[in-house]
């Protein structure tokens, strides 16, 4: 659930998100800052994730490529690809 949809609020708010709730608002999200949100948050979470976690995140990434209507979208996956850590 995402409170401020297209970033109006004039503070921040935080709050914890498990992967897998990140993984789905990444491929489900309809906005736009929502779906980089997602995958910003995946990415803090990817140094200290499980294997299984990794091959999530790398599947994710190039669903996002493949199929995100945003080319913004599609270049950070991309730079989140060439990007992570091994």
């Amino acid at each position: 659930m995402r409170l401020d949809d297209s970033g109006h609020l004039p503070m921040n708010i935080v709050h914890e998100r498990t992967t897998s709730m990140l993984l789905f608002q990444l491929a489900h999200e309809p906005d736009i800052a929502g779906r980089i949100d997602a995958m910003n948050g995946l990415k803090s979470v990817l140094a200290s994730g499980s294997p299984e976690f990794r091959i999530s995140f790398v599947a994710a990434l190039q669903d996002r490529i493949a199929k995100d209507s945003s080319r913004l979208v599609r270049k950070l996956a991309q730079q989140g690809l060439a990007k992570r850590p091994d």
